[in-house]
């Protein structure tokens, strides 16, 4: 069981991106869906998480949040996504923390296969 949780401002964005991939990806459950890394905090804070996907406005916010991400669930591994104009950062993103950089256009396909990869590494 890969137990997931989705950073996103957008419900419907999160709500979206949760069917696709409990349809996608045998054993995926979506524990925790937040708008903002405090959001998830303060309510999902005992929460056992594999994977932390997290669309990001800009790189800066990463700096900050997978330190405390990483603080609150040693183990979750994170897969940030941006948009196609900062993937000139993903070198920079995975220094920072993340465990897997993508566009936030990228293929469902992709998505599928980075959180794969990443949980079991």
């Amino acid at each position: 069981m890969i137990q997931i949780v989705l950073i996103h401002s957008q419900p419907v964005y999160r709500k979206g991106l949760s069917l696709l991939l409990k349809h996608g990806i045998e054993g995926l459950k979506i524990v925790a869906s937040a708008g903002n890394l405090r959001d998830l905090l303060e309510r999902y804070r005992g929460a056992t998480i594999d994977v932390v996907i997290w669309d990001i406005p800009s790189h800066h916010a990463l700096i900050p949040g997978a330190r405390i991400l990483k603080e609150c669930y040693p183990l979750a591994k994170l897969l940030v996504l941006v948009s196609s104009s900062n993937t000139v950062y993903a070198g920079l993103l995975e220094t920072l923390g993340a465990n897997a950089v993508l566009p936030a256009d990228c293929q469902v396909t992709e998505l599928y296969d980075a959180i794969l990869k990443i949980h079991q590494s």
